[in-house]
């Protein structure tokens, strides 16, 4: 496994139930952290920081958190328009995809999302020093297909 995430590197996900019984899509394999944090900010607006560093008018607007994520994840599908025609995942498709068969992507997104990331734990402990309070974030990963932690280096 590199250390960037490549666009072209897709996964098939099957659908073998639901409403989209049949169909299935292609997504990215990792996103890498920029899109990650473009996901996770997305639906921030209006925020301005103070001289003093403080935050004020954050807004959220979440009506198009989902389409962002598909956006990111999805490149390619079995989905077809009227006329039995293939048709590519892009923004104003997704915009018009029905509610039902949105949900079954999202929630496909989110299981791919969560088990590709399963071989990554991140643990946090504070700076043994510092009496801060700030934080350490070390990433272990487990070697594939063991499904159990790789412990932590012992100085």
């Amino acid at each position: 496994m590199g250390f960037f995430a490549r666009p072209d590197d897709l996964v098939r996900i099957d659908f073998d139930e639901g409403p989209l019984d049949g169909e299935w899509i292609m997504v990215r394999r990792r996103l890498s952290a920029v899109e990650i944090n473009r996901l996770s900010h997305s639906m921030v607006t209006g925020m301005t920081l103070g001289d003093d560093g403080a935050v004020s008018g954050m807004a959220t607007d979440t009506s198009e958190v989902d389409l962002h994520k598909m956006m990111a994840w999805v490149k390619r599908w079995s989905l077809t328009d009227d006329s039995g025609r293939e048709t590519s995942p892009n923004r104003a498709r997704l915009e018009t995809l029905l509610p039902e068969y949105a949900d079954q992507i999202l929630a496909a997104i989110d299981k791919h999302s969560a088990d590709t990331a399963a071989g990554d734990v991140l643990a946090t402990d504070p700076l043994p020093e510092s009496g801060s309070g700030l934080a350490i974030r070390s990433r272990t990963r487990a070697p594939r297909g063991s499904g159990t932690l790789s412990p932590e280096p012992q100085d």
